[in-house]
């Protein structure tokens, strides 16, 4: 059996899933299920993880297998720890999300800007379990940055959320002490705080 296709063949956009079928009594269950993260991995991706996996963790015992040397091993690791991230995000300033994205782009597999908390809200709550990274600004219309991480949490976003603003309050620390949000950034963000961010998914 051939793994999942999960990029439109047109548009390159990310497939979901609108059918299951029983192959024992036909029964068809029809609904929007979204693709797991492992799904979206390419086939020497899902190959090097099962080797990693079979291998307990040990890259000595991966070098063997896929007779990889060590420095190609760790590397490959690497890409693959970037292929299951995708970030989200959040910006009124079209442009500020744009110039991110595109800073971040390299370091995750799937990236979505938005200018507009309700629409950014609207995507997260159809695949929750989706985002792993979401960035958000202080100061947007409708609702906050901190209004905005608060809907999240009592949604059920266990992911984690980083404030990004140039003009920090009080408020910020609380939230984070209260674990609303997982840090913030103060701007203009440099390049070396993104990877710090980053990087915290594998502590």
């Amino acid at each position: 059996m051939k793994r999942m296709i999960t990029k439109c063949p047109g548009c390159q956009g990310t497939l979901h899933i609108a059918k299951l079928q029983c192959p024992d009594c036909g029964m068809e269950l029809k609904n929007d299920f979204s693709l797991s993260r492992f799904d979206r991995l390419d086939d020497a991706q899902y190959e090097f993880l099962l080797t990693f996996l079979k291998s307990r963790g040990s890259l000595k015992e991966v070098q063997a297998e896929l007779q990889l040397s060590y420095p190609a091993a760790k590397k490959k690791l690497e890409e693959l720890l970037v292929a299951l991230e995708l970030v989200l995000i959040l910006d009124d300033d079209e442009k500020v999300g744009e110039a991110l994205g595109r800073t971040l782009k390299k370091h995750c597999k799937k990236l979505k800007c938005f200018s507009r908390p309700e629409a950014a809200l609207g995507e997260i709550k159809k695949h929750m379990d989706q985002w792993d990274l979401i960035l958000t600004d202080y100061t947007m219309p409708v609702m906050n940055g901190l209004e905005f991480s608060g809907i999240l949490r009592s949604l059920g976003y266990r992911g984690r959320i980083f404030l990004v603003s140039g003009n920090l309050s009080q408020d910020v620390q609380w939230y984070q002490d209260n674990g609303i949000i997982d840090g913030f950034l103060e701007k203009p963000v440099t390049l070396s705080e993104i990877e710090k961010v980053l990087q915290k998914r594998e502590q």
